[in-house]
């Protein structure tokens, strides 16, 4: 069985390491406690994020969403990474938000610290997710320098981001140090050394096979429509209405009032282009074709019994989009009040 691109020694390692919230459960002798800090986490983490994205409503009823995504709750259950790994990048993406629009560093701690840990829980998951927040943060701070605007506390603080980003980093290539020997050798690497990234001879156990790009496009295809059809909120009127949530947003620019270098339309784009990273970035990944078994039977599979555990972080933007078409406009969300951003540079 495939779990995730960056496996490390055990599970209850991948817990300790993903999401501190294990440790009460095993000092309790409850470690199923832990599941539902996460997921409670999870939910909650969502409803703070769909909060910024649009506005209080949205953020509540994103989180009740997200309570009754069928995969979710399947996932929230097992003791595997998917779910401490969701956890810390939505809590990166609540800290980067909340570092540019409250203008404060203890959120770039947090965007970055939380990033470095899913990268140490789940490589290629923390890459993913992060890619179109880290080719805003590269934009934003282009146009800073370009402009001379105010643009060194933004450097500062999107440094602290990358700082406590590489330190998870440099963590988990230390670990793979300790334990294989080779700091670019993961562990899954040792027990398997045709699993994981690429196209190409792939093989778990037994004899392998060619994953090619026509097979990768095949069985990803298959992925997302199993994925949209079956397993989001009360499929597919969940998936149609994350769909007609989305269409605004990505057919024109809505001006936001907000003074920050982070303004609505764009953290509306960033969120949807998670949809983009996500599902291209799995591609290259073999396991997700792994998980299908026989890619046209949907009773097949990993995926029939857990769902599509690869593309969990999905769940943000179907859960907030799917909330936005609901109310039919985002036009009320852009005209909300907003606190206006602290002037502050540090804390």
């Amino acid at each position: 069985m495939v779990l995730h691109t960056g496996w490390k020694a055990s599970l209850s390692e991948v817990y300790a390491g993903g999401c501190g919230a294990v440790h009460p459960g095993l000092a309790l002798g409850i470690p199923r406690l832990a599941l539902s800090v996460i997921a409670a986490g999870n939910v909650a983490f969502v409803g703070l994020i769909g909060r910024e994205v649009f506005d209080r409503p949205t953020g509540v009823l994103a989180a009740g969403i997200t309570l009754l995504t069928p995969f979710f709750l399947f996932i929230s259950a097992t003791f595997m990474s998917y779910a401490p790994t969701m956890l810390l990048n939505l809590m990166f993406a609540f800290g980067y938000i909340r570092m540019h629009r409250q203008r404060r560093r203890r959120y770039a701690m947090l965007a970055g610290g939380a990033i470095g840990l899913s990268f140490f829980s789940r490589p290629y998951s923390a890459v993913l997710f992060a890619t179109p927040f880290v080719v805003h943060a590269l934009s934003v701070a282009f146009v800073a320098i370009r402009n001379q605007n105010d643009w060194q506390p933004l450097m500062e603080r999107e440094a602290v981001v990358a700082l406590f980003g590489l330190g998870g980093v440099s963590v988990a290539l230390a670990y793979n140090g300790i334990v294989t020997g080779n700091p670019f050798l993961f562990p899954y690497q040792v027990f398997a050394p045709l699993d994981g990234l690429g196209f190409g001879f792939r093989r778990l156990t037994g004899p392998g096979l060619w994953y090619t790009i026509d097979l990768a496009l095949q069985a990803n295809t298959q992925l997302v429509i199993e994925l949209l059809s079956q397993w989001t909120f009360a499929a597919p009127i969940g998936s149609i209405l994350a769909v007609l949530g989305l269409i605004p947003v990505v057919l024109h620019q809505h001006e936001s009032n907000n003074e920050t270098s982070l303004p609505d339309w764009e953290l509306r784009m960033i969120l949807s282009a998670v949809f983009v990273s996500v599902i291209v970035g799995n591609i290259y990944f073999w396991g997700t074709f792994n998980i299908l078994g026989a890619v046209t039977d949907t009773t097949d599979g990993f995926i029939s019994k857990l769902g599509p555990y690869y593309h969990l972080d999905l769940i943000l933007p179907l859960s907030v989009f799917a909330v936005q078409a609901r109310f039919g406009s985002d036009e009320r969300s852009d005209r909300r009040p907003r606190n206006t951003p602290q002037r502050r540079q540090h804390d």
